[in-house]
């Protein structure tokens, strides 16, 4: 999934009849699946000094960004707009709701504990000698 920032002014992607998304900007036409592959270190550089950012994470941001997940030599089969800060907050709501996703450390006498059972192991497995065959 890429997240490509869409430039000042335009809040609607637009399909071509094979179904590739795109948007108009100052008169040149700019296909997301170029945008992507043509990025450099997460930016994207077009005509008249143009820069928008094209990543895997979405800033958060006041900006408008495409959600888009491109297919080798295929038309897009996801794409959404999203604004930046909205994102956001909806990836929090997200992760609140999936309390099972954060962990606790393990304390000090169990993580010394499981060190000692280990340890064990290694000392049997050198007494017993190599396995014979």
């Amino acid at each position: 999934m890429k997240y490509i920032e869409l430039p000042p002014g335009v809040d609607v992607l637009q399909q071509d009849s094979e179904g590739y998304h795109y948007f108009k900007y100052q008169e040149n036409t700019y296909y997301l699946h170029t945008i992507v592959a043509t990025a450099e270190k997460e930016i994207f550089y077009g005509h008249n000094g143009l820069s928008l950012y094209v990543g895997e994470r979405c800033p958060r941001k006041d900006v408008l960004y495409a959600e888009y997940l491109s297919r080798e030599g295929q038309p897009a089969s996801w794409c959404k707009i999203y604004n930046g800060i909205q994102k956001g907050k909806d990836i929090d709501r997200m992760m609140q709701a999936q309390s099972w996703i954060v962990t606790t450390p393990l304390s000090t006498s169990r993580r010394e504990k499981a060190e000692d059972a280990r340890q064990e192991q290694r000392d049997d497995r050198r007494q017993k000698g190599p396995k014979s065959i």
